[in-house]
């Protein structure tokens, strides 16, 4: 270790285990990506010298929760592959060897399933594994839970974890990065209100989630809902691609055939967006929705950030008669966001009628909990309004007032990394996901941040493919 920590103060008086320069809390898309980008940057080795440790709660470093949805990525396979397709260490050639990594290559230039993807990120994260046990490291501690994090006097973070045994330690680090997703629950989206409507209003038994919709055991449920209802009636709360891809879920699975005209409808705020490689492909297309700050300066696309992508794209297309496309009658678009009257009437109406209401609002983030100095909880700005922020423009994180909690670290889902102002349409507002961006860019940046004597920052790569 090149440093040394001092003014111990532990939690529920637990012995502190030697200290680390940096704790990784989560090890899914999210921390996979740091390592890919220290292994991008040749400061592998340098971290695992300064002292890492990724606590994971599953069996294995890799694809998390990923893997469990039932539709394919909305970007490219080259956003999974492309970093690991780089030389460096570890040589991840033998990845490409595996059944999962031969899918992938095979996909180039192609949304991939999610379950495809997953496995090919767990096999990354087994290579890593091999790689750090060939140099008598033993960085993953899985099968781990992070309970919480404690701010400490000399600056340092004290993280207390539970392990497979039921046991409890705390392991004193320099840095804390969280990892950890994001996630959907009813209470939360109970907040919202649509059309004028508190969802709390709504029967529970009504309200699912676009996570469950999307999970594979939401098929038995789905298959009841169409065996019982004569002409089963739909409402998706949202315009996002989550949104959108329960719409394409529900209408083409099995026992779609029993739905009728309009018994699916969307209600979304926005118009819909689509990406498009140049303003004029997307008037060739007859697809008008847009001005001038929604195209990318770099690369001259339409709506690289906030448009639709990959399979949801031409879902929309079909949708709004794109490109002489047939509509879906059995799809309704329903913009509210102008909260006139009429819209709101007509979208009681649909929720009144609706044998299943699904919310999807978006994710977020599974916010690790933190304690400042004196015991007293950290509350992390993201926890103060739907759709805000967990961290800055260098993956910061911030607390409820916005102002960066010293040492904290985080990235993944939902996390809020602004994008705005720095890639992509100049009018893009909200959050956008970029994996390729924390293997490559963002993940460097944050490397620069924790490990010792970095050196300054250097000027923003090329962006990935999938946001370019």
């Amino acid at each position: 270790m090149h440093w040394q920590f001092s003014g111990r103060v532990t939690p529920g008086h637990l012995a502190a285990q030697a200290a680390v320069g940096t704790v990784v809390v989560g090890g899914g898309p999210a921390g996979l990506a740091l390592l890919l980008a220290a292994r991008r940057a040749g400061r592998l080795h340098e971290w695992l010298d300064d002292g890492l440790r990724v606590i994971e709660g599953g069996a294995a470093v890799g694809a998390g929760e990923i893997g469990r949805y039932r539709i394919r990525s909305d970007s490219l396979a080259e956003s999974f592959t492309g970093s690991a397709r780089l030389g460096g260490v570890p040589s991840l050639a033998e990845v490409w060897h595996s059944e999962a990594g031969r899918a992938m290559l095979v996909a180039a230039g192609d949304p991939v399933p999610l379950p495809m993807a997953g496995a090919f990120l767990d096999e990354l994260g087994a290579a890593f594994a091999r790689w750090f046990a060939e140099q008598g490291q033993a960085p993953f501690l899985t099968e781990t839970w992070a309970l919480q994090a404690s701010r400490q006097l000399d600056g340092s973070w004290l993280t207390e974890y539970r392990t497979a045994d039921g046991s409890v330690a705390v392991m004193r680090s320099r840095s804390l990065v969280i990892a950890t997703g994001a996630a959907q629950t009813l209470e939360q989206v109970q907040m919202h209100r649509v059309a004028d409507i508190g969802l709390q209003q709504l029967h529970r038994d009504k309200l699912v989630l676009s996570s469950d919709v999307l999970g594979p055991a939401f098929a038995a449920r789905q298959a009841a809902l169409f065996a019982a209802a004569r002409s089963p009636r739909i409402v998706i709360l949202g315009g996002s691609h989550s949104a959108l891809s329960c719409a394409r879920v529900l209408l083409q699975s099995s026992g779609a055939e029993r739905l009728t005209e309009g018994a699916v409808t969307v209600l979304h705020r926005q118009p819909m967006r689509l990406t498009y490689a140049t303003p004029q492909a997307a008037l060739d297309d007859g697809f008008t929705g847009f001005g001038a700050s929604d195209v990318c300066a770099k690369s001259g696309r339409v709506f690289p950030l906030a448009g639709f992508r990959a399979d949801t794209r031409e879902f929309v297309r079909r949708a709004l008669g794109l490109g002489s496309l047939q509509p879906d009658p059995r799809l309704r678009l329903l913009c509210v966001g102008d909260g006139t009257e009429i819209s709101c009437k007509v979208a009681r109406a649909a929720l009144d009628e609706a044998d299943l209401i699904v919310a999807a609002f978006g994710y977020r983030p599974r916010a690790l909990p933190l304690f400042d100095v004196s015991g007293a909880p950290i509350r992390v700005f993201s926890n103060t309004g739907w759709g805000r922020p967990l961290v800055d423009g260098r993956s910061r994180v911030l607390d409820e007032r916005g102002e960066i909690v010293p040492g904290a670290f985080a990235l993944g889902l939902s996390a809020g990394y602004p994008l705005a102002g720095r890639h992509g349409e100049p009018s893009f507002i909200g959050q956008a996901n970029g994996l390729s961006l924390w293997q490559t860019e963002v993940g460097e940046e944050l490397l620069r941040q924790i490990l010792p004597g970095c050196p300054a920052e250097t000027p923003s790569k090329a962006l990935a493919q999938d946001l370019a």
